[in-house]
């Protein structure tokens, strides 16, 4: 993850009412952003029903886009804000 080195200039690039919004493969991505920014900027995105497999030789299958959880890492009502920017990209979404 190349996570180590963005999150130690993301302060310098945020404004007083700027979120985070992080939606990455693999689990503790959060816990390290949190370590560099306030928690109550942080919004967390996980990735449902999409990727690819392969059936047989020369054949994949792609699995879709299915849903995208949106959260925050302090209880709020921020995710829900960004409803309409997911439908808008065709995604499901739950908050």
């Amino acid at each position: 993850m190349r996570l180590s080195r963005q999150r130690l200039s993301l302060p310098a690039l945020l404004h007083d009412d700027s979120v985070v919004l992080t939606i990455q493969n693999g689990l503790g991505s959060a816990d390290r952003l949190a370590a560099s920014i306030s928690a109550e900027r942080l919004l967390i995105g996980v990735a449902g029903g999409f990727g690819a497999s392969l059936s047989g030789p020369g054949h994949a299958h792609h699995n879709g886009m299915e849903l995208i959880r949106l959260g925050e890492m302090i209880w709020g009502e921020r995710a829900r804000g960004l409803k309409g920017l997911r439908r808008c990209g065709g995604m499901r979404d739950s908050t």
